[in-house]
């Protein structure tokens, strides 16, 4: 069995990754939680995403008992229509 949630966190009106000032940031808090039977219970894993307006996500961050890890947009191209 396992366990999942996850939430709209935080808003940012401002939000800086990379040097690069990214506007209307919204952080989605993922929870996670696999059950080991043989421990009646399982490691938390904790995941932040945040996603800027018109952009898409510009950063991860992992949260684990065993690790943790980041993951930053470097940059980024918006294709004209």
């Amino acid at each position: 069995m396992s366990y999942f949630k996850a939430k709209a966190a935080q808003t940012y009106s401002e939000y800086t990754v990379n040097g690069i000032l990214y506007t209307d940031v919204v952080r989605i808090e993922f929870w996670s939680q696999i059950y080991y039977h043989h421990l009646s219970k399982g490691p938390i894993s904790i995941t932040d995403y945040y996603y800027a307006k018109d952009v898409g996500l510009i950063r991860r961050i992992i949260d684990r008992p065993s690790y943790d890890d980041t993951l930053d947009l470097v940059n980024y191209h918006i294709a004209p229509h």
